[in-house]
């Protein structure tokens, strides 16, 4: 009969870690956990800045899908004339105006927009969750249904201006889809109906219309290929929500970015 032999166990051949080489690691691990966190936190899947990504990565895949089921017709910015709803027989993707109708407070406004079946019907991806913005009617607060606006390039472009510039009524005739924005957070202050107006011209550089500064002075944008990115911006116009229709050297790179991700010359 075959007699095993039993395990040995020499504790003097284990390699094991000396209290030093233990000390090293622990070190280690609080120095990288103190770089890593910080990082984390700000992407963590509940934080505002990535919820408010992922709604406006909802919307604009809703504005291509849109697109893909009428022909490459995209949903315009603005109507003309006012009031129709419809610019050049194409609908615009959200009617009113904030100045004169519960247009930013009614969450009837988004339910008759032609992109709410789009994403579901469900009103909370036309909104960043940092938005805390109230509307006072008739001595009662209610708070803002909507923080995103839509580029102009996709109605008649008065602001570019459209002489020199082009706007885009297809979704094949985008030049670079890559840097055409279509949504974009706006600041409440200058926040009326649902276009978003950039000047694109270098001579004259007026910031029109104003983005949100919700993210520590950044703002979520989506774009026309389907990707979306948080902007921070760096001039006191934004940065600090001074609306003025006024530029100045300071606010070069907020004015610059703006006009390289609308639209390009004819």
């Amino acid at each position: 009969m075959k007699i095993e032999r039993p395990l040995i166990f020499n504790a003097a051949k284990v390699n094991g870690f000396t209290l030093t080489e233990l000390l090293v690691l622990v070190v280690t691990f609080a120095i990288l956990g103190g770089l890593l966190l910080p990082a984390l936190a700000g992407t963590k899947p509940n934080s505002a800045a990535f919820q408010c990504l992922q709604n406006q990565r909802q919307m604009v895949r809703a504005w291509q899908m849109y697109a893909d089921d009428n022909g490459a017709m995209l949903v315009a910015s603005l109507d003309n004339p006012p009031g129709t709803g419809f610019f050049n027989g194409r609908p615009i993707w959200l009617k009113g105006n904030a100045q004169n109708t519960p247009y930013n407070w009614d969450v009837n406004t988004l339910t008759n927009s032609p992109l709410y079946n789009y994403v579901g019907k469900s009103a909370s991806f036309f909104k960043c969750p940092a938005d805390l913005t109230t509307w006072i009617i008739a001595g009662k607060a209610y708070p803002s249904v909507r923080s995103i606006s839509m580029s102009q390039v996709f109605d008649a472009g008065q602001w570019l201006p459209a002489t020199k510039y082009r706007t885009y009524a297809k979704l094949t005739e985008i030049v670079k889809p890559a840097s055409t924005f279509v949504f974009i957070d706006e600041n409440p202050a200058s926040m009326n109906d649902g276009g978003f107006a950039t000047e694109c011209d270098p001579i004259t550089k007026d910031i029109i219309d104003l983005p949100a500064n919700y993210h520590d002075k950044a703002a979520g944008v989506s774009f026309a290929d389907g990707h979306t990115e948080m902007h921070r911006w760096t001039g006191p116009i934004i940065s600090t929500g001074s609306f003025s229709l006024s530029y100045s050297p300071a606010d070069a790179g907020d004015w610059q970015f703006l006009a390289d991700n609308t639209t390009v010359l004819k």
